[in-house]
């Protein structure tokens, strides 16, 4: 017996289960895939617009003034996990002071008074680094004021103290770091010394009674580094000499 050729109709229907079963494999799961994602994405837009309303309103409450709130980002959450939400603020009128503030089911935290005070001291030494190193050097100071362990119990609500004040009210509880960076230096034996002396020189000049800790980092002009990483009463109390086989040399990537 002859076999039956299909039929036109049966050559349609044939080619209708062929693009019914690659809907339903491929398009199918794809447009629900992306209804999901999608879902997902608003549902963050919306709780990050909550909680950027939500930042504004805390600091505006805490310390009296107006600030800006970028737009925030959710971190650490996963599966069983919920997060936090951290984003750059600034007071309206003061848009060089940035810092971070972070909002969690567990409380706000922001790291406002660190920031003053890390400009205020910033302005402060800055014709002090000049005259000891130069002009031309590269110095950063970073207060911080909140979200550590270290500093749990500072409390700054309203106006901002000076930093001499706050100093003296929490003493060690306050992180100082000072980075200076410099170029075009060698690391020969007379370098590393008249480096050590400067450092003395500007620590007469920096708080001791905060948590001080001041950064050099220097680089030749090939490119190698050198840097010295040390406390301030650790520069005050070591000798020249073991101070200078402090620095820790480094080849550039």
């Amino acid at each position: 017996m002859r076999k039956k050729k299909l039929s036109d109709n049966g050559r349609l229907s044939f080619r209708t289960i062929i693009f019914r079963g690659i809907l339903y494999v491929i398009v199918v799961p794809t447009v629900i895939m992306l209804l999901v994602v999608g879902g997902f994405y608003l549902k963050l837009c919306a709780e990050a617009s909550q909680a950027q309303a939500a930042m504004k309103t805390y600091l505006h409450s805490k310390y009296g003034e107006e600030f800006i709130v970028e737009r925030p980002e959710k971190n650490g959450s996963g599966l069983g996990v919920e997060g936090w939400f951290e984003a750059t603020a600034y007071p309206k009128n003061h848009t060089d002071i940035r810092f971070i503030v972070m909002l969690s089911s567990s409380g706000k935290h922001d790291g406002y008074a660190g920031a003053v005070w890390s400009k205020e001291e910033t302005d402060r030494l800055k014709p002090i680094i000049q005259r000891i190193f130069s002009k031309d050097v590269v110095y950063s100071v970073t207060i911080q004021s909140s979200m550590t362990l270290q500093t749990k119990d500072i409390q700054v609500d309203g106006v901002i103290p000076h930093f001499t004040q706050a100093a003296a009210q929490y003493k060690q509880q306050i992180p100082y770091d000072i980075t200076i960076q410099k170029t075009h230096q060698t690391r020969e034996y007379q370098e590393k010394m008249h480096i050590v002396d400067n450092l003395k020189e500007l620590a007469k000049d920096l708080p001791d009674t905060v948590d001080t800790t001041i950064r050099y980092q220097a680089q030749t002009s090939g490119g190698k580094k050198f840097d010295l990483d040390i406390t301030i009463t650790a520069l005050k109390s070591t000798p020249q000499e073991t101070l200078i086989t402090m620095f820790q040399e480094k080849e550039s990537l």
